[in-house]
């Protein structure tokens, strides 16, 4: 796929798809179709994708990474390469993609069915796409172009570019609303600005992640921000333990202004909770139970006579009408 897509630029950006297989890799030359042994062939279909001029674009920054960037050690003397380098956080996978006017070449090193780490495999120094990746592509492409004449890229024409400084959020580059933190600067062409614009906050502040939590702790996260809660309770579900925040406006990981205000939706018992009737007398366990609409099942076992030994549902999480529970209560043996 990687391939496919730095060639897409080096053909001033006309993809390649297939005849057959269409918006896929073409691996596939030819398809025979079993029903009746036709035979159909799968061509090349250029589709444009990318302006000419944006394609050449990109190309000429490109040549940059080898020329004096991260991709030096795939320079091809005397032949234009233009590329980019990959490598992983935890260097578990390095790959340099390059092209010359002639061919497009990916070179991906890792270890194929585990993630280990390269941190001392290129002498005793970890290894980035500008390092194994970028030998072999310069190898390859060495022995590969060796009977082909040096050719160059046409040279990049001017594009009209704006700057605009930009904040990553919500998985996508946008436009900084003028509170953003954090915002860099970044030219687009002219004619493809940011599509929208962050919503920050003057004094921003993260907002944390709540749910999961009682409400005695988030107010306690919210108040060290600083931010205010403002808490809704709602029924809790049957069996689960009430106190606990389910769910919060605006979404951890969001931002606010200092001193807004978060929406907490916390779980009530309406009905009550399940009490703790392990030691009480039947007697006293049926009435609870029925305070409370409980539907009891009684058996019988060794120990106190009358006692309440165990219970199948625990104690201190939400009730409902009608929950059945089951009460192992102490019977004396006769001998």
């Amino acid at each position: 796929d990687m391939t496919r897509a730095y060639a897409t630029i080096a053909n001033d950006g006309q993809r390649i798809d297939g005849s057959v297989t269409g918006d896929r890799p073409r691996v596939v030359r030819t398809v025979r179709f079993r029903r009746d042994g036709s035979v159909q062939q799968n061509l090349p279909v250029r589709r444009p994708v990318l302006s000419r001029e944006k394609a050449e674009t990109i190309t000429a920054i490109l040549e940059q990474v080898v020329e004096s960037g991260t991709g030096r050690r795939a320079d091809l003397g005397l032949r234009t390469a233009a590329g980019k380098t990959g490598t992983t956080d935890d260097y578990g996978d390095a790959w340099f993609v390059g092209y010359t006017p002639e061919l497009v070449v990916a070179v991906w090193v890792g270890y194929p069915n585990e993630l280990r780490p390269m941190e001392t495999e290129f002498g005793g120094e970890p290894v980035s796409g500008g390092t194994l990746p970028a030998l072999i592509w310069k190898a390859f492409m060495t022995r590969a172009l060796a009977d082909e004449p040096p050719r160059s890229f046409d040279p990049a024409p001017y594009l009209p570019a704006s700057t605009f400084r930009v904040v990553f959020r919500d998985g996508r580059w946008r436009r900084d609303n003028g509170y953003c933190p954090g915002t860099r600067a970044i030219s687009y062409f002219s004619d493809s600005p940011p599509a929208s614009t962050a919503t920050c906050y003057a004094n921003e502040v993260s907002v944390p992640v709540l749910v999961g939590r009682s409400v005695e702790s988030a107010r306690v996260a919210l108040e060290s921000v600083p931010l205010s809660p403002d808490v809704v309770y709602v029924p809790a579900e049957p069996r689960t333990v009430p106190g606990q925040v389910i769910r919060q406006q605006p979404r951890g990981g969001g931002f606010l202004s200092a001193n807004g205000t978060v929406r907490l939706f916390v779980s009530a018992a309406p009905n009550g909770l399940i009490p703790n009737l392990v030691g009480s007398s039947l007697p006293d366990a049926r009435e609870q139970s029925r305070a409370l609409r409980l539907k009891l099942r009684v058996r019988y076992g060794d120990g106190p006579s009358g006692t309440v030994l165990q219970q199948s549902v625990e104690a201190g999480i939400t009730a409902r009408p009608g929950l059945r529970i089951t009460l192992l209560v102490g019977r004396s043996s006769t001998s």
